[in-house]
């Protein structure tokens, strides 16, 4: 009985590492695209660099660059639902768990 007690702590923290997870790619993503966007004189090398490289295009929406963190982000958060409920429902159901 308790090992199946710690299976929804376990599940919480695979969601939460995935939401981190996408989190994090979306974020590098997101500060590369403003860099490369960016009309400030600092980052003009950074603007460069973009320009010669892949990011010279108008950024598309984030599912459409990097489908991996829109689908870390969408299983991290299911996976972090369905634990919480699982642990909501299982302290209703047993007072003295």
């Amino acid at each position: 009985m308790r090992e199946r007690s710690i299976a929804p702590f376990i599940v919480l923290g695979l969601g939460g590492m995935l939401c981190l997870a996408a989190l994090l790619l979306y974020g590098t993503e997101a500060i590369a695209a403003d860099l490369c966007q960016d009309r400030g004189g600092a980052f003009d090398y950074l603007r460069g660099v973009c320009r010669d490289g892949v990011a010279g295009l108008p950024v598309p929406p984030l599912m459409q660059r990097n489908p991996a963190v829109g689908l870390c982000g969408m299983a991290g958060g299911l996976l972090l639902a369905s634990a919480s409920l699982t642990l909501l429902l299982r302290r209703k159901g047993h007072h003295h768990a």
